[in-house]
């Protein structure tokens, strides 16, 4: 009797674990015919999540990429007949403006280093390709009063962000000004027994800082926000709207369906690129 109610709830389970798959998959199926039916209205956008692009002194590094793997990438990924887009291209085709090529692709660089100049801005400029660095304020400030210019580990000054958007293929946007740590509070998330209420003003406070101090010294106002290791509270949007933000960036790593004519913020996963997988390989799982 035992046995078989244990047969039973195994049956149980997997009938529903059969069907959720079969659910999904015919969601992912209905998107992905959606779009190829409607190519003006619906797109699938991969967007890619990198950091720094060094020579990788780790082995495996989530983290870090060297800069033949990076070229690598990008002219892969334009043999294989993905055009690379801005964001602010895909929150006017969201918003339901202009329109985005069959296969398009996103570039994004999280926590703002100086080889995104050195090393990345070359690339982008020989081969015509947009992307997206999200800095941390205090880090460039930091750097800004320093005189080490190490590709290795040293951050952008406020110089440097001049120079990586003044020609056009760079937007930068928000990483906090510094709230990009893992201790009491994991990124810009909210800290245990923190109400919300105050939550929101030193979010706020952090936001407005790196905002005013872009403006300031570089002449940028960002409208990109990237969640620090992805940490989301539910409060955070909120703030990050009414400061401006219409395109924020995680880390789910999906490729995106976005429909235009929507309205509010755009939301995108990422493609976290690691040292761990070859260009093939990588490039396979968008």
């Amino acid at each position: 009797m035992v046995f078989r109610i244990y047969l039973k709830k195994i049956f149980v389970c997997f009938t529903a674990l059969t069907l959720a798959a079969s659910v999904f998959a015919l969601a992912a199926k209905k998107n992905g015919v959606q779009c190829a039916e409607n190519a003006a209205k619906c797109v699938r956008v991969p967007v890619i999540m990198y950091h720094s692009v060094c020579v990788n002194r780790k082995a495996n590094s989530n983290y870090i990429v060297s800069p033949e793997v990076f070229r690598a990438d990008t002219e892969a990924l334009l043999k294989a007949g993905f055009t690379f887009v801005s964001l602010g291209e895909l929150y006017d085709f969201y918003t339901g403006k202009g329109r985005l090529p069959e296969k398009p692709i996103a570039l994004t660089f999280d926590d703002g280093f100086l080889n995104n100049l050195t090393a990345v801005l070359p690339v982008l400029e020989e081969l015509g390709i947009n992307a997206n660095v999200n800095v941390v304020g205090s880090f460039t400030q930091r750097y800004s009063e320093l005189c080490d210019r190490s590709a290795s580990y040293a951050c952008l000054t406020w110089d440097d962000i001049k120079t990586l958007a003044s020609g056009g293929l760079v937007e930068i946007g928000s990483h906090t000004w510094d709230m990009h740590s893992y201790g009491t509070r994991k990124g810009c998330s909210k800290k245990r027994g923190e109400t919300p209420e105050e939550y929101k003003q030193v979010f706020r406070e952090d936001i407005r800082r790196l905002n005013t101090a872009l403006q300031e010294n570089c002449g940028i106002t960002p409208f990109v926000f990237a969640y620090p290791y992805g940490a989301i509270s539910s409060e955070a949007e909120e703030v990050l709207v009414s400061e401006g933000f219409r395109v924020l960036l995680t880390c789910e790593e999906k490729v995106n369906v976005i429909q235009k004519g929507g309205s509010g913020v755009l939301k995108l996963g990422r493609f976290n690129r690691s040292a761990a997988y070859s260009t093939e390989k990588f490039i396979s799982m968008l």
